[in-house]
């Protein structure tokens, strides 16, 4: 557990803080002499990506329920610097010989980097590179979610059709980077 690249917090049945390893301590924010003896769901507070809601701490579930918990999507945790750190976590419970639940474990790892890069291809493939507005992709997606939208509400929709004229003109006269530039101000002021 002092070598795993993943974060380690034990704790008995009651969530009291009794381990973490090196990992945990340096995401948390926590030293271990610190954490042990204070309550896991006050220094794991668990969020919801993207509303930043709070949500059920995996500790307490696995602790109500009796059986591991597994969460792998749109999951942050704030540390002990008030930092949001993206992660995927687990929760098992650890019992005696005779199967009572006497603590539990959470696995926990810093998924920032992969969630962020997979924004950014997401943006990517669906913003164009030069001026940052939706393209084709989105454009179509967006589209088609708001034609469905009005067939069940009874509305109507409109679509707006917006072309430069002679813009191939200011490219050859002009230049490709002028016509960039065109382009970006086109953008902006949109």
């Amino acid at each position: 557990l002092e070598s795993i690249a993943d974060a380690v917090i034990t704790a008995d049945s009651k969530g009291i803080i009794d381990y973490l390893n090196p990992v945990a301590e340096r995401l948390s924010g926590w030293s271990e002499q610190e954490a042990i003896g204070k309550p896991i769901v006050d220094l794991f507070k668990v969020f919801d990506e993207k509303s930043l809601e709070a949500i059920v701490n995996p500790v307490l579930l696995c602790l109500q329920s009796g059986l591991p918990f597994m969460r792998q999507e749109n999951t942050v945790f704030i540390n002990r610097n008030g930092d949001a750190v993206a992660i995927n976590e687990s929760a098992a419970p650890l019992r005696d010989k005779h199967g009572n639940i006497t603590g539990v474990v959470l696995v926990f790892h810093d998924v920032s980097s992969t969630r962020k890069l997979t924004r950014q291809m997401s943006y990517q493939a669906t913003h164009d590179a030069l001026t940052g507005l939706p393209n084709r992709i989105l454009l179509m997606d967006h589209l088609e979610t708001a034609l469905e939208l009005t067939q069940q509400s009874g509305h109507s929709l409109a679509v707006m059709f917006l072309d430069l004229d002679r813009f191939k003109i200011v490219n050859d006269t002009l230049g490709h980077d002028v016509g960039d530039e065109l382009l970006q101000q086109v953008a902006d002021r949109l």
